[in-house]
This record gives structure tokens, C-alpha cells and sequence, in this order.
């Protein structure tokens, strides 16, 4: 997806309303992006075991004279219980924020209830 500065700024002010945290960290060569922690599970001696994040990475092609901004949509799914990293970019005009969290909880549920699966058929 492609904004203007103006459209950026807007997006940027949507994420932080949701409670999005913007991080300077180049994530997949981003210049900065904004993460959120969903399903974020503890186990007994506190450590985190299993969440998914959801994540707006920005692309700020106006310093090469280019008049957008690209900002590609990102969902990282850890299971530290079994589970190692599973990440998955989307980039589309059409969807909105809901609609990439929603598709982002759908499938943190699938590869949690694949994994489940699995260790049940190991047994």
C-alpha cells in the first residue's frame, strides 16, 4: 500500500489510537514500524509461551523522490512452547486495519489448533 504524507500521518494516528507502539528497528528494511501484542499467554514462572503481533512496517520513499510511502501489513506468530517463528507479510490497498487483525487472529488460530494436532498425534 502506497500513502501520502498526509495519509501516513492519519494512519499513524489510527495505529496509536489502538495501542500500537512505533519502534525505529528496520524491521524487513522498514524505517520504522508500529507493533501490537495479541494473545499474549504467561506460564507459571511468567515468561511469555505463545502470542502472535500484529505490525505496519514504513517504507519512506519520499528521500529517494518518490512521493508515497509504502507500508506493507506484517503478523509474527511465536509459540516459545513448541512452536519456533512464523511470519507472513500482506500488502493491499483494499483492507483495512479490523479486517488485517481479524485475518491475523484467524490464522495465529489455525497454526495453534496445527500445532495442537500435532502433538496430540505424537502422543
Amino acid at each position: 500500500m502506497y500513502l501520502t504524507t498526509q495519509e501516513t500521518e492519519k494512519f499513524e494516528q489510527e495505529l496509536l489510537l489502538r495501542g500500537y507502539r512505533k519502534f525505529i528497528e528496520h524491521y524487513k528494511t522498514s524505517d520504522y514500524i508500529y507493533w501490537r501484542t495479541f494473545h499474549s499467554e504467561v506460564d507459571a514462572d511468567g515468561d511469555r509461551v505463545r502470542e502472535y503481533m500484529v505490525g505496519f512496517a514504513f517504507y519512506d520513499y519520499t528521500k529517494h523522490n518518490f512521493s508515497k510511502i509504502g507500508v506493507s501489513y506484517e503478523c509474527l506468530i511465536s509459540d516459545h512452547a513448541g512452536m519456533d517463528r512464523i511470519d507472513m507479510t500482506v500488502t493491499d490497498n483494499n483492507l483495512t486495519i479490523d479486517e488485517f487483525e481479524k485475518l491475523c487472529k484467524n490464522f495465529y488460530q489455525f497454526f495453534i489448533s496445527m500445532h495442537k494436532e500435532k502433538t496430540m498425534n505424537l502422543n
